[in-house]
Order: structure tokens, then sequence, then C-alpha cells
């Protein structure tokens, strides 16, 4: 069910997703498997916050959160702290508990070289950044996240970033640097 919920989550399919990780999560006491529950929950959130359903989102983040710190789980209690982070940023505008949650996070992914959230987390920062229109720092912090990316070949979240990049670097009035990160996004 978890495999088949991702699959209908990279089609686009939310809801389908949704049902399908809630079908799982249903059945999680059938085995004693921690961090599949935490992977459930966490695939569940990620959904459901697709979905624009944040209160419900939060709530399997949360307990995702909970047990990965119960049970040491470094790397999932990074992509909770991260998914969490999203949830404030897109649904509340609350960018000082957003930027609070993945400074959380990207401890966790350090710990565990977690790489893929490390990425994704400094996209996420300088979104925030961007969003205070403090256009420097969002570059900066991008360009931190575009090395990750690119020393793991991340290419379809280093594509995300050129593009990001791009428009920060058009805040700032740098025109080249705007058309080459447009063109390498």
């Amino acid at each position: 069910k978890v495999g088949l919920g991702q699959i209908y989550d990279a089609l686009g399919d939310e809801q389908s997703a949704v049902l399908l990780h809630q079908a799982a999560a249903e059945r999680i006491h059938e085995v004693n498997d921690p961090y599949l529950e935490a992977k459930i929950q966490i695939n569940l959130g990620v959904n459901l916050l697709k979905s624009q359903r944040f209160t419900e989102a939060k709530m399997a983040l949360e307990r995702a959160l909970a047990l990965c710190l119960a049970q040491h789980f470094a790397d999932y209690t990074a992509e909770s702290y991260y998914r969490l982070a999203e949830i404030e940023l897109h649904s509340n505008g609350q960018l000082d508990q957003a930027m609070d949650l993945l400074a959380l996070a990207l401890q966790y992914a350090q710990q565990v070289g977690y790489h893929w959230a490390e990425a994704n987390i400094y996209s996420c920062k300088a979104e925030i950044y961007a969003r205070r229109e403090e256009w420097l720092n969002a570059l900066n912090t991008i360009h931190q996240g575009q090395d990750i990316a690119v020393d793991n070949h991340f290419s379809h979240i280093l594509m995300r970033q050129h593009l990001a990049a791009a428009g920060y670097a058009e805040k700032l009035y740098n025109t080249p640097l705007a058309l080459a990160e447009f063109k390498a996004g």
C-alpha cells in the first residue's frame, strides 16, 4: 500500500495516495516496524499537504516526528521537521517558526548525511528569505542547496533551485546571473 501510494503521488493523484497511505496506517499493527510506520505517516502527511489539508497533514507529521524522536531515526526526523516547516510556510505564513523547524531539520539531516533533505531544506530556507525580501540571503542559501544537489546528482531538485535562483537574481537586478540560472533550470 505504501509503494502504491508513492506511485500515485508521483503521478500527481494525491487523493488516491492519501487513501492508500491511510489504509497502510490502519494495518501497521500487523507488523512491528516503527521505521515503516514513520514512513507511512510522513508520506501521508506529504500527500495531505499537497492536497492542502494542512491540519491533517500536521497531525500525521507530528505523529511521525514523535515516533522518529523516540526511535532515534535521524533521517526521518529531519524529513518530519522539514515537512512541518513547509506547512508553516504554505498554510500559515509563519516564517520564523518555519525557519526554526528547518534549523532542526538541517541538524538531523547533517548528522546522518541525508543529502536529499539537506538540498530541500536549503531551498525552503531560501524561499523564506525571499518572502522576507532578503534577496541576497535567498540567493546565497539556494546556492548552498545547489552545491549539494550537484554533488549528489539530484537533477530534479537542482532544476527547481536554478529557477528559484533566477528569480532571486532578478530581484537583485543581476540580469546575467538571472539568465544563466534560468537557462540552467
